[in-house]
């Protein structure tokens, strides 16, 4: 096994990842199917207040999108020669 003091940044980090993802499969035994859901739930995600300001930012582009005027189309005659 190598010894942790010689590992640089890039590989304390992707062991970090694994022990985290290690963790995450032992406890996956009864668990619902909504991964995402269970991952936040671990790590305290509010997930409401989250949920409520995407709904917002959805709701304020769509009533920009719906205030822009739509671009007319611009019929050009072709003259043939």
């Amino acid at each position: 096994m190598k010894k942790v003091d010689t590992y640089d940044q890039a590989a304390l980090s992707r062991l970090l990842l694994e022990i985290s993802l290690l963790d995450s499969a032992y406890q996956r035994g009864d668990a619902s199917q909504d991964l995402l859901l269970d991952a936040a739930k671990r790590y305290r995600v509010d997930i409401e207040k989250i949920e409520k300001a995407v709904a917002v930012e959805i709701a304020a582009k769509r009533a920009k999108k719906k205030l822009q005027p739509k671009p007319k189309a611009k019929n050009k005659a072709v003259v043939s020669e």
